[in-house]
């Protein structure tokens, strides 16, 4: 896997374990990352002595003694290393008796495309996660109209098939007609005549006019009249049984016959 970038923090240099400020000595790989690591990411100005120096993006000044003890290298491997980054056109050298000005070439090309792709990438990333939370949290409120809206249809078939629909189709300014739609509805449809709840959302039927089953006033008609002779007759069996319970017996019916008989004579 040769392609693509990686973002190394600086500090690496100092880590206890992986960092580059260690004993032995530096491969070519550890002495080109702690150039890179040390060089200038950004236009600075730098004292030494009474001297201002200013240094641009991908420039450091160093001491090549201090580079010797870091890297653990002798003069002559340490000289032969930087004419060889030279030679490959990696950086430019400029040499005196205390210092040396090291320029990292195409730091600027590098750096910037690197730091271009990171934003761009923290953006999509930063857009990605917004938008996920966003649709979650939405989710979340349509759920909750739903399961309103559920409820109050009750009739509990297919419920992930209608709740998927709610979510992807539905308009929050849709959901207030739905509700009121769905509560005359169910008045006038057992739930036996109802639609299933994903076909009632399916075919919108919340537009349609709601058209009062008669069948269903007439019924109930003939109910309240089949009561109201049952009462009667429940009445009226009351009314005989009083009295037969108040009506003569036979001996005080016999009584009353002789009775009459004598007042006919």
């Amino acid at each position: 896997m040769n392609g693509g970038w990686i973002s190394v923090k600086r500090s690496v240099i100092e880590h206890d374990i992986v960092g580059l400020k260690r004993s032995g000595k530096y491969s070519k790989f550890e002495a080109w990352i702690w150039l890179l690591l040390r060089a200038n990411y950004e236009n600075a100005r730098c004292c030494i002595g009474n001297q201002i120096y200013e240094l641009k993006k991908g420039q450091m000044i160093v001491s090549q003694k201090k580079m010797r003890l870091l890297f653990g290298w002798s003069n002559s491997k340490l000289i032969n290393y930087l004419k060889l980054l030279q030679k490959d056109n990696m950086i430019e050298l400029e040499t005196t008796n205390k210092m040396s000005i090291i320029t990292i070439l195409n730091y600027r090309v590098i750096q910037d495309n690197q730091h271009q792709k990171n934003i761009k990438n923290t953006s999509k990333e930063y857009q990605k996660n917004t938008i996920n939370k966003n649709i979650n949290k939405n989710n979340n409120k349509e759920i909750k109209y739903f399961n309103v809206w559920w409820n109050l249809y009750n009739k509990k078939v297919g419920k992930t098939k209608a709740e998927n629909y709610w979510i992807k189709n539905i308009k929050v300014k849709q959901i207030e007609a739905i509700m009121k739609h769905t509560e005359k509805y169910v008045k006038i449809r057992t739930k036996q005549y109802r639609k299933n709840p994903h076909s009632y959302l399916l075919n919108k039927t919340w537009e349609d006019e709601i058209i009062e089953n008669l069948t269903d006033f007439v019924d109930e008609s003939l109910k309240e009249k089949e009561r109201i002779v049952q009462r009667r007759y429940e009445l009226q069996m009351q009314q005989m049984k009083k009295e037969r319970e108040n009506a003569p017996t036979d001996n005080e019916w016999d009584d009353i016959k002789t009775t009459l008989n004598d007042w006919k004579k």
